[in-house]
């Protein structure tokens, strides 16, 4: 009985360190569900010459995500787990062109933002989205150089 009342003691002191790493780890999993989005989307403008879009289900990013063309949706991602998403440099709505270049709101450079919901910015992921095509990832909530 004495062990189990250490081990919940110890385990109930290292629990909050754990924050951090999760906070990172559901930023980072909705920055690459994202990054796969974009992928997908300027693979699909190239395909059909364009039309494509990727947009916020409800207007907003935290109700998840669809690629649609024409109006119609072909590809639908759920919502993030406690994760927040916010274009930067863009209006919330995503295009592909037949050349498979993505712009928002028609800047060609432009960024999103992934933080944890409540927690921590410097947990969080961004993707620049640059004018020749390159999407990267940083960690943190930066500005992108």
């Amino acid at each position: 009985m004495v062990t189990i009342a250490i081990l919940a003691i110890l385990a109930a002191l290292a629990a909050p360190s754990f924050n951090p790493i999760i906070e990172r780890y559901r930023a980072r999993q909705a920055a690459e569900d994202l990054l796969g989005t974009l992928y997908y989307a300027r693979s699909e403008a190239m395909k059909r010459s364009g039309g494509i879009t990727i947009s916020a289900n409800s207007g907003d990013w935290k109700n998840g995500w669809a690629v649609k063309v024409d109006g119609d949706a072909l590809q639908n991602t759920a919502a993030p787990t406690k994760a927040t998403i916010t274009t930067v440099g863009g209006d919330g709505t995503i295009a592909a062109d037949r050349w498979g270049v993505l712009t928002s709101n028609g800047a060609t450079q432009f960024r999103i933002q992934i933080a944890p919901q409540g927690g921590n910015a410097s947990n969080g992921s961004t993707l620049c989205v640059n004018p020749g095509g390159m999407i990267k990832r940083e960690d943190g909530i930066t500005s992108c150089s």
